[in-house]
Parts: structure tokens; sequence; C-alpha cells
């Protein structure tokens, strides 16, 4: 690139001969192997790394490639605890293909994974090749996969131009980037800030970058780019046709001879230029945008943990890791209680579900209707392995004794997992950071829908069937069933002091001994003034001296539900219907 014009046309023309007279698109897959039969003699089938967060895309390029796409032509290294590529892991597999002389035709890392939003450790990599190529003399190709976080580089950008060359603007660096955005995210930790600055800076040392406009550029699809570090990449990709590209055509008036389609439409490529006019790429544009949806997503994440610091709270809003981009991923779970030591995997996927089936969008006759919208994704083992998915059931207490145990999991679970992306950076306003509050208002309200409290009173030890019955419903029901049992008759008059909390009061009338729960019926009414139902189990579902009692203690008889044991499911599910009026 910084070679005289005239030098650059010498070595093209030169690397154009020499690509067509022994690359692969030229020669062909049979040509070029049988060619090079010696040369590659003892070497086998080169493949591709990436991490497991790669995007689904990957697959379908190998196939068109003709590599293939199972695990023995694309490498995927386990990710972290925040969802990035696995350095260490990174080298190891590394190594290891190389004492198998098996060579890495590239390495691609991420810039803002698809679900999770994060963004691969681009310095480490960096330096991990130029560390191995000074001492094992082992390389390979460096692409970045910035479809989703491209534009973030905006945000190291000044607004002083330093010069323009054939149009495009190059900007000054920002000089004290962590300090600059530590005020303007006051919600993003430090570690975080400084990441994305290193990362974007290792990006300059990449071979390759891909992204969307129509993603963090905001601009129609379908407008994609990709950028190589060396203008003579285009060399293996030219296909020269006599009568549209003539020598004395600039390259810039036409891309044809360097992509699939011989002709492309430029309405993706004059919006792009527009936008980049209107909204430069630096830190008042594309940068002021992007930093307010960092801010929104940071937001969001903080306002999550403040829930679950809560000890009244019922539930926990767990995000898989501080975002590193605009994206929020969590899940939801009951929170424990004291005498409980784990969760079930199945329970907090189906709470986890029945969020998604509140907040989804539905249909498009609907959808005026709806106040927020969420996505799901399910992270599967067989393509989480590592620490992420490892690290959210360590958070969320999950009980792994059911497992078939590999490194603690089964290969055929999956966890839940919720997404909100914060696309809108106008939601840093005020009436924006309102609008985020009523969002997690609201789900906590409809967490709080989930959950029961009931006080039980029975002279007599509960029964194990009951007992059962209870555990089931929860699962069932997937809602959290907390019971404060009351038993002594002698200590009666405490009952007085019960907390007004309640959903609901089951009654246990003993057959032998019916009269036990009238001094109960006369407290409760006292306390509550009715507001709260109550439900008499009894094996003498009418009782004439009871109905009486019922009524003499201020109650509607008819209201009251006198039920047997059995029947305990109707009992839960008419509250969760009344909770959910």
């Amino acid at each position: 690139p910084f070679l005289p014009k005239n030098m650059k046309s010498e070595i093209r023309e030169k690397w154009e001969k020499l690509i067509k007279k022994h690359s692969i698109q030229s020669l062909g897959i049979q040509n070029f192997f049988y060619s090079n039969m010696e040369l590659l003699k003892g070497i086998k089938p080169a493949v591709a790394i990436l991490p497991q967060t790669k995007h689904y895309s990957y697959t379908k390029i190998f196939d068109l490639l003709g590599m293939g796409s199972d695990s023995n032509s694309l490498i995927e290294v386990p990710c972290d605890e925040n969802f990035r590529i696995d350095v260490n892991e990174l080298e190891s597999k590394i190594l290891e293909l190389s004492e198998q002389k098996i060579p890495i035709m590239c390495l691609i890392s991420v810039f803002g994974t698809t679900e999770e939003g994060s963004i691969d450790s681009h310095k480490d990599i960096k330096e991990l090749r130029e560390r191995l190529e000074k001492e094992n003399n082992i390389s390979f190709y460096l692409h970045s996969d910035a479809a989703w976080g491209g534009y973030i580089a905006s945000l190291i950008y000044e607004n002083n131009i330093i010069e323009e060359v054939d149009g495009v603007e190059k900007y000054r660096e920002l000089r004290n980037f962590s300090e600059y955005y530590q005020v303007l995210l006051p919600n993003k930790s430090k570690k975080k800030i400084e990441h994305i600055y290193h990362n974007i800076k290792a990006m300059k040392e990449y071979d390759s970058i891909t992204l969307d406009p129509h993603k963090l550029g905001y601009i129609p699809y379908a407008a994609g780019g990709i950028l190589f570090k060396s203008e003579l990449m285009k060399s293996l990709l030219t296909v020269n046709a006599p009568y549209v590209f003539y020598d004395n055509t600039s390259d810039l008036k036409f891309i044809g001879k360097y992509i699939l389609e011989g002709s492309k439409a430029g309405a993706s490529a004059c919006s792009c230029y527009l936008s980049h006019k209107v909204i430069p790429l630096n830190i008042s544009g594309y940068g002021n945008i992007i930093s307010g949806t960092l801010s929104t997503a940071s937001n969001l994440y903080n306002r999550f943990i403040d829930y679950n610091l809560d000890t009244e709270n019922k539930f926990e809003i767990i995000p898989i890791s501080e975002p590193d981009t605009n994206i929020v991923c969590f899940v939801v779970n009951f929170k424990l209680n004291k005498n409980e030591s784990d969760n079930n995997l199945n329970r907090m996927n189906k709470l986890t579900d029945k969020v998604y089936q509140r907040f989804r969008f539905h249909n498009n006759a609907d959808y005026k209707n709806q106040d927020y919208i969420i996505s799901k994704t399910e992270f599967r083992y067989k393509e989480y392995k590592g620490k992420g998915v490892n690290n959210i059931l360590d958070k969320c207490n999950i009980d792994r004794s059911s497992f078939s145990l590999e490194k603690g999991i089964n290969i055929s679970d999956k966890v839940n997992i919720l997404r909100i992306t914060c696309m809108n950076p106008l939601l840093t306003t005020e009436n924006g950071i309102k609008q985020i509050n009523d969002f997690v208002i609201k789900l906590e309200k409809f967490l709080e829908e989930s959950h029961l409290k009931l006080l039980i009173y029975s002279d007599e030890n509960l029964t194990d069937s009951f007992k059962q019955s209870i555990n089931t419903i929860e699962n069932n029901f997937t809602i959290k069933i907390d019971i404060d049992i009351k038993s002594e008759m002698t200590k009666i008059k405490n009952l007085i002091d019960i907390e007004s909390n309640y959903d609901a009061y089951v009654l246990f009338a003993n057959k032998d001994n019916i009269e036990s729960i009238y001094p109960v019926l006369d407290i409760i009414r006292l306390k509550e003034k009715n507001n709260t139902p109550v439900f008499i189990i009894s094996e003498k579902l009418v009782d004439e001296s009871l109905l009486n009692q019922i009524q003499l203690s201020g109650f509607e008889a008819e209201l009251e539900k006198i039920i047997n044991e059995k029947d305990i499911e109707k009992v839960i599910n008419y509250l969760i219907k009344e909770k959910n009026k």
C-alpha cells in the first residue's frame, strides 16, 4: 500500500501472472493438488479455526468452497466466560494442529458476535500470531468478522480531518479514549471500555475484515463490505471481460471483476456513501449514535444487577455477562430460599421461555398492542462447550446431578437465553430511560405473577402426598410457591401478627375437630378485612356447621372454597388466574 503507483502496477501485473499460472482458481482443485503432489506430500488437508460463537453462515461458506463443514474442516475453539474465543485454548489447538502437520488456512475471530454481541480478543490473537511466527515458525491468515460490530471503530476518531485521499476523509485518533468514554458511558466498566479500544486498534493488523452497514450502519439491507489489508488480494478474485473492463478503466468504477456477480445494483453503495457523508465515521457521527446504544445496554444490564440485589425479590434476572457491545443476553430463574441448595435447569428454561412468550413478537395484527419485544436463542452444550455455558449454570446454581456428565453437563442439554438488542440511541434521553425502567418494571411484575405465598393452617402434620402435590404443581405451572405453616392451636393468637401479603389462606379442617379452624377464620377476618381468599380443605365437602361458621366470621359462604386435599391444583390454578388479571 505504501509503494509508488507505477511500482504497484508492475507488482500487480507480475502477481496476476503468477496467480493465473499457479492458483487453485485457475488450475481447479484436482489439477492444483496433482501438480503440487510432491510439495504437499505428508501435509494433511487445511482447516479453518473459528470460535464457537461463529455466525451460522460459515457452514454454508465452507460448503460452497468445497472444504466441507464438519468438525474435521472447521475447528471450533471454546469460548470463555465472556463468550469470547478462549485464547489459551486457541494456542493449544494451533500447536496441536502443527504437530499433526495440519495447515491452518485461516483463523476467524468475531468483532461483535450475532447472539451475544461479544468482541473476541483481537489484540491477544494478533500477538499470539506474532509470537508463534517468531518462536514456532507457524503463521496463518487472520480475518475479523466485524459484520455486526465494525462500525464501533468510529468511536476512536475525532472530528478533525488529517487528510483526504480519493474523497475518503482520514480523521485524527482520539488520544484519551478511556477517560473520554468513562465519562460518556458511566455505567460501563473501565475494563470493558479498554477492551473495545485495544481490539479496535488490533483490527488494523488483520488481513481482512468484513462488515455490514445494514446493521450498526443503520443502512437498508443488503449493504455489505470486505476490507483487505493489501490490495494485491484483489488479484485472487479478478475475472476480466474485454467488452466491459478496458485497460484504461479505473478499478474504482467497476467492481464486477472482483465479485461473484458481474453486475450489481448501486443502491446499497449509494446509501452507504450518503449516510457516511451526512453522519461521519467519528465521535460526532456514528460514534455518537453507537456509544448511545452501548450506554443503553449498560444501563439495562445494571438495572438487572440492581434487581438481583433486592433481597425481597423472589426471582433473579441473570445477565450471561456484562455486554461488550449493545446486546444484553439474560436468563430468569427463581431465587433460592435459605433451605434450598440448587435449582433445576428444566424449570429455569421453562420460566425463561414463559417470559419470552409474554414479550415475543406474535403477529402483524397484534404488534401495535405489544409494549416491548425481545428475542430468544438457545445455547446448546454441543456448540458451546467450555466456560461460557458452565458459567451461566454456576451463576444460576443449577443442580447437575441429573445430567449425564461431560464437564458437568449433558451434551443434549440447552439453556434458553433471552436477548435484547439496544439499537435505539434515543433510549439514552430522559424519556428513553423511562422506557427502559418501564420495561424492567413490567418484567418484574410478570415474574411476580409466577410467585404465590400461602399461609397454611393445620393442627396435624401435613401429608407427604400434599407436599408432593405442591412440588408437582410448581413444575407443571413453572411457579414458585412459598408456604408459611402454622400449626399450634396454643399459639393461635400469634396469627394476629401475620403479614398481610399472602395470596391465599389454606386451612385444613380435621374431620374429628372441625371447630379448630373457627378461631382462625375469626382472626383472618379481623386482619384481612376479607380481601384475601380462604380455602378450606376438608373431607366433609358439605358441612352445615362449617358453612354457618364461615358466615358468622364475616365471609360469604358461597365464595369461600371448601375442597378436597386432592384439589389443591385447582386452588393454585384459580390463584394464578386471579393474579394475572
